[in-house]
C-alpha cells in the first residue's frame, strides 16, 4: 500500500490505461536503505499483475536491474 505519512491514510496504484505499456511506480526512499520484498495483490475486479521488475540506484546515472534467482521465484 501507498502510505501517505501526512494524513495516515493508505490507498493503491494502477494502471490508468492497460494498453499502455512501462507503467511504473517509482518510490524514492529519501536515504540508502535495504529492501526486505516487495509485494503485490490484485484487485478484486480480476485486475492483478502478470508481471515487474525491479530496479534500484542512488542516481540516475548508476541505476540496477534487479534479478531474481530463479529458485525463489517458485
Amino acid at each position: 500500500m501507498l502510505d501517505n505519512t501526512e494524513t495516515g491514510e493508505t490507498s493503491a496504484w494502477c494502471v490508468s490505461d492497460n494498453n499502455v505499456k512501462n507503467n511504473y511506480v517509482e518510490i524514492d526512499a529519501g536515504k540508502p536503505m535495504h529492501v526486505l520484498g516487495v509485494v503485490v495483490q490484485g484487485r478484486n475486479t480480476g485486475q492483478y499483475v502478470t508481471r515487474f521488475r525491479i530496479e534500484y540506484g542512488s542516481k540516475v546515472e548508476l541505476i540496477y536491474h534487479y534479478q531474481m534467482p530463479m529458485k525463489e521465484c517458485l
